[in-house]
């Protein structure tokens, strides 16, 4: 059994305004969004993976993410299209109000494809999130872990690389810097995309000052 997409006019009452982002902004959002997780990983997974395997697998995700972004622009389409229609006809709606800055894409699925697809989408969204979120954690506290001394009841303070040592106390100060990374990262969780611009800006900074320490390390070794 198919759901009905919504009408619009049931779904207009609950879009909020917001104001727009600068281009700087969205850009240092994107380059922190591919500069992320990824980027500190993907040579651990392929070194894990092989290089096929590691090829065979981002090929698989680079294809779902594709559809994906083909069922966003589905979705975007028929909301904008069944506004105009709407709109004109009854004389309630202005295109200009439901811009897609202005309107979270769960809606515009909900309205394009029904309830069904949008529990799907906010179900896949939330699994995707806190596994996102559960990775950032682990990796910021493995390095962390490495470089930055904690104390442990086991060995007082102390540092350790977590993939090679499987010891008690290496446990524990993984586990202490997990915690902690956690600490940090919830806040950011919680608070508006439009809140954070100055935030990542910086990170974006810290990216491009990141890669020039790994590529100046990198001649050192050669």
């Amino acid at each position: 059994m198919t759901s009905k997409p919504t009408e619009i006019a049931e779904v207009a009452p609950l879009l909020g305004g917001g104001d727009k982002v600068q281009p700087i902004v969205v850009l240092c959002f994107l380059i922190n969004a591919t500069m992320g997780l990824g980027f500190l990983s993907f040579p651990y997974a392929f070194m894990k993976s092989g290089i096929f395997l590691g090829a065979v697998g981002t090929g698989l995700v680079g294809i779902v993410a594709t559809l994906c972004a083909l069922y966003v622009v589905v979705a975007m389409a028929n909301f904008k299209a069944l506004a105009k229609s709407q709109g004109s006809e009854e004389g309630t709606i202005e295109i200009n109000d439901i811009g897609g800055e202005k309107v979270e894409l769960a809606r515009m699925i909900y309205s394009s494809f029904g309830p069904a697809a949008h529990l799907a989408y906010t179900v896949c969204l939330s699994v995707s999130l806190v596994g996102t979120m559960w990775s950032y954690c682990a990796t910021i506290a493995s390095s962390l872990a490495t470089m930055l001394p904690l104390w442990t009841p086991q060995n007082g303070w102390m540092t350790c690389d977590i993939v090679a040592d499987e010891s008690d106390s290496c446990t524990t100060l993984y586990r202490e810097w997990l915690i902690l990374s956690t600490l940090m990262l919830l806040p950011m969780c919680v608070v508006d995309l439009k809140h954070q611009a100055q935030f990542q800006i910086v990170m974006t900074g810290a990216r491009f000052v990141l890669i020039a320490a790994i590529m100046g390390d990198c001649r050192q070794l050669h």
